[in-house]
């Protein structure tokens, strides 16, 4: 899978990496400077790990850290909050 092997890449070239999907978040996620956060399955996400989710995209880069997330769709055709959804449509996708 392409999260766990961006989430390797990154731990191998010293970088540390968190890998989550939908079910393993709750109302939080690490705020490890410089990490790479990768989260699968953003299409399940429940209402408090849309909230964590966009609170990451907030700090990401004034700590330094990159948000990789996988879905099954783009952006505009996922069910999240508004401004979670619009955020990730600023991604590169």
């Amino acid at each position: 899978h392409l999260l766990r092997a961006a989430a390797a890449l990154a731990r191998e070239s010293g970088r540390p990496a968190h890998l989550f999907t939908a079910a393993d978040i709750d109302d939080n996620l690490p705020e490890t400077p410089d990490a790479m956060v990768a989260v699968d399955d953003v299409d399940q996400l429940g209402a408090e790990a849309q909230i964590a989710l966009f609170n990451a995209f907030n700090r990401a880069r004034g700590n330094g850290q990159s948000l990789l997330l996988a879905g099954p769709s783009a952006p505009l055709g996922l069910n999240l909050r508004e401004d979670l959804r619009t955020r990730i449509g600023q991604c590169l996708i």
